[in-house]
């Protein structure tokens, strides 16, 4: 995880799917609040994807990189702030087990 952005930045997520929900994350200060409600910031940077996509990446299962490529994760925004802001996360604390457990799954299945 790589240190925040020391102003204030608002990154808006569009989850598109299986429910349509926003969900603001403002960063100001090294302090991370999540809105649930427009925090009355404009987003700096807008995140969009589908919820199990997001799931993926967060439990290693995928990768951020992967998913951008794809297309299945839309960036909008200043390119230092679409570039920066998957290292602020910690992504999936056992990819590689949970990436593994992932082909076994597809491997069985009928």
């Amino acid at each position: 995880q790589e240190a925040l952005p020391t102003g204030r930045v608002v990154a808006e997520f569009v989850h598109t799917a299986p429910v349509r929900r926003t969900i603001w994350l403002v960063v100001e200060r090294g302090e991370v609040s999540v809105c649930m409600q427009h925090p009355g910031y404009d987003s700096d940077v807008v995140v969009t994807c589908s919820t199990t996509v997001l799931s993926g990446i967060f439990s290693g299962v995928d990768s951020w990189d992967h998913e951008v490529a794809k297309g299945t994760v839309q960036l909008a925004g200043p390119p230092r702030l679409t570039r920066a802001l998957p290292k602020w996360f910690s992504w999936g604390l056992f990819p590689e087990e949970m990436r593994a457990a992932e082909a076994r799954a597809l491997a069985a299945a009928p």
